[in-house]
């Protein structure tokens, strides 16, 4: 979680790391079967990560697996080849989602709001129907990006005020969930709205003595405060 929406944009969500598990894109190392898992893939996914997007644009694409293109893909992002990020994402997403190391939801999702971030809403709206179906078994983050895309959506404020209030209703009493939906309100500009839910983060972060939320949702909302008392800025 982090308040860099309240910050310009930038390639943050696709920097590269050394463990597979604390990247956007990768399901948790507990959740994945190794045994599934070709070594000399994992290999060739390294490899990919340590080339750069010269080197990658002559390599046949069609020969990757999705974990080698998903490294592909966070190579492109990290250089700024847009088209070829863009492509790779959309094979990732509109594929068979069948690789069980990676987490496809957190894929589209990183992908939409890259998307909502350059103003192309059109593009990402296209693509949460199959967000929400790769996010069947547990809909939450796909339930946020609909939010979010509500919330920027003209027209629709009533559709998205809905859509809060019943992710709110669902995950009342779960920290983290609701520091997620702040994060993600941050994110589409409803700042009133992230501090309504960061303060119900703070009540019940103090109540279970969790410090570490307590302290990040002190901190958001001590920005939050600080934006939202702001004069504002003569015409």
């Amino acid at each position: 979680m982090s308040n860099d929406h309240l910050d310009d944009h930038d390639q943050d969500d696709f920097e590269l790391t050394d463990d597979l598990s604390e990247s956007i894109g990768y399901r948790a190392d507990e959740e994945v079967d190794w045994e599934a898992v070709d070594p000399e893939e994992v290999e060739r996914h390294d490899a990919i990560m340590e080339s750069s997007a010269a080197d990658l644009l002559k390599q046949d694409e069609g020969s990757w697996s999705d974990l080698e293109r998903w490294a592909a893909a966070q190579v492109f992002a990290e250089e700024e080849h847009q088209e070829a990020f863009e492509r790779l994402c959309r094979q990732l997403i509109e594929g068979d989602a069948a690789h069980p190391a990676l987490d496809y939801v957190g894929i589209a999702g990183a992908f939409m709001s890259d998307l909502l971030m350059e103003e192309r809403l059109d593009e990402a709206k296209a693509l949460l129907p199959r967000m929400k179906t790769l996010d069947a078994d547990e809909p939450f983050r796909s339930r946020m990006m609909e939010m979010v895309i509500a919330f920027l959506d003209e027209g629709r404020e009533d559709e998205a005020a809905d859509l809060l209030q019943s992710l709110c209703d669902d995950f009342e009493t779960d920290a983290i969930a609701l520091l997620d939906i702040a994060d993600h309100l941050i994110s589409c500009g409803q700042l009133n709205e992230a501090k309504e839910v960061l303060e119900s983060v703070l009540e019940i972060a103090e109540e279970d003595n969790d410090q570490e939320i307590a302290e990040e949702a002190r901190e958001l909302l001590g920005e939050l405060e600080d934006i939202l008392s702001a004069p504002a800025e003569d015409a």
